[in-house]
């Protein structure tokens, strides 16, 4: 399996956010330049497995979830951004919007 560096980067921000933490500042927490901290969390480089650890200590997690194999945090993570987008939603599409995922929901479970 290879590794999901755009995930990765997604994953790093999520938590440095969640934290109310500035780039410059989890950058500081792990010694490297914010710079380089933004190109980790746009996936376009690579950070050694040492990063990868300074930085799950930094955010207090674990690399799992930082890696995205930490099911529940991925989970979390959706339900929040899914949260997210509909608070911007009118009243009236909100509830259009959940109909609509009750129903597809339904779906897939009959095709279990």
């Amino acid at each position: 399996m290879e590794l999901d560096y755009f995930r990765l980067g997604m994953n790093i921000r999520r938590y440095r956010k969640k934290r109310n933490l500035t780039i410059e500042k989890l950058a500081e927490k792990v010694e490297i330049s914010d710079s380089f901290m933004g190109l980790i969390e746009r996936g376009q480089s690579i950070p050694s497995l040492e990063t990868i650890v300074n930085i799950a200590n930094a955010l207090g997690t674990g690399t799992d979830a930082l890696l995205g194999y930490d099911l529940q945090a991925v989970t979390t993570y959706l339900s929040e951004d899914i949260q997210s987008a509909v608070d911007t939603l009118p009243e009236e599409n909100r509830k259009r919007f959940l109909e609509f995922i009750l129903t597809n929901v339904s779906f897939f479970k009959e095709q279990e």
